[in-house]
């Protein structure tokens, strides 16, 4: 039986789609579920329908510590379960969920505070599931510093204890949110290559969570992977106002390619679904250095996964091979992911 998705897709991309993997990188729809219990209906749907066979989600609230966080990481055990999909703690398991045409999910926390200031607590969370981390969300915490902060500091020293804690026992580095010199510091430290799971670039859109050329070729020449956001203040002037586009996330596409080549980019959209009022306040007045909500937060034609093909499509359109779309959308990932998971 042939994949069913929720809008119209070419030969051409659902061949693809079906040959090779399909990997968002950041998905924070239910960053806040600990505070709204908001279960996302339409949600499983669209991702079912996508093309996706992979998620990295907000397993955690990003204040939360260890018990918080092993509360939260119970609620998504058992949405797992229910919605009849695979918990990600190896890549054989996202092989797997293509196989069976379901999606896997990756943990992926976008904040250290779960391990509570003990380098120890790395690989607790491990066991419990943990894949990914950042190791700084918007602002300052006892590891590094987030681009929220007026000022550009680096790694402590547990930070860095954190980071070889991290290369000792797989944990993936995410670098996205951090300051320049966390950054630099978390490049010059680990052993292992690293992501950054949702970004775009700075020489095209000045704003502080975009990354320069210089640091994104750092990352990249380390082995690391740098994954493109959707999030449209990130991709124009005034994004979250106006508006972005396909064709602006394109741009950004195109930009990324020419700089580090096909082997190292990725894409990981950012695209909290259903976003509704008390989240959008617990966002903004929870998590400081985030600043207003946007009128228009994401890529208009990709509010929800259930959209992914029209990211196959374009970047058909924008010449790739079928073998480099494969390595954008998820072979650069779980080559990553291959490497540095235990």
């Amino acid at each position: 039986m042939s994949k069913e998705y929720a809008i119209g897709v070419s030969d051409r991309a659902k061949a693809i789609l079906e040959k090779y993997l399909a990997i968002d990188c950041r998905d924070p729809t239910f960053l806040m579920y600990s505070f709204t219990k908001d279960g996302k209906g339409p949600y499983w749907e669209n991702i079912a329908k996508s093309g996706l066979n992979a998620i990295c989600v907000d397993p955690n609230w990003v204040t939360a510590g260890l018990r918080d966080t092993a509360a939260d990481f119970a609620d998504w055990y058992k949405r797992i379960r229910e919605h009849d999909c695979i918990l990600v703690e190896k890549v054989e398991d996202i092989d797997r969920a293509k196989a069976e045409d379901k999606v896997g999910f990756i943990f992926a926390s976008q904040s250290p505070e779960a391990v509570e200031g003990n380098a120890g607590f790395v690989e607790v969370l491990y066991k419990m599931g943990m894949r990914i981390m950042q190791l700084a969300y918007q602002r300052r915490n006892m590891l590094g510093e987030g681009v929220g902060e007026p000022t550009n500091t680096g790694l402590s020293l547990l930070g860095k204890e954190v980071v070889q804690e991290m290369n000792r026992v797989g944990m993936l580095i995410d670098t996205a949110h951090a300051t320049e010199q966390t950054m630099i510091d978390i490049l010059e430290t680990s052993t292992q290559p690293t992501v950054n799971s949702h970004s775009c670039c700075l020489s095209l859109k000045k704003h502080r969570r975009n990354v320069s050329d210089e640091l994104i070729q750092l990352q990249c020449s380390k082995g690391g992977v740098y994954c493109l956001s959707a999030y449209g203040d990130f991709l124009i002037d005034n994004g979250g106002q106006i508006g972005a586009t396909l064709d602006d996330w394109a741009r950004h596409m195109e930009y990324l390619l020419k700089l580090v080549g096909p082997d190292h980019v990725g894409i990981g959209f950012d695209v909290g679904e259903g976003r509704n009022a008390a989240e959008v306040q617990i966002l903004h007045n929870g998590a400081p250095g985030t600043g207003k909500g946007p009128k228009y937060r994401y890529v208009k034609e990709l509010v929800c996964r259930a959209q992914y093909p029209l990211v196959v499509e374009k970047l058909i359109e924008m010449g790739l091979s079928d073998a480099d779309i494969g390595k954008v959308i998820g072979g650069n990932l779980r080559k990553l992911f291959a490497e540095v998971w235990k």
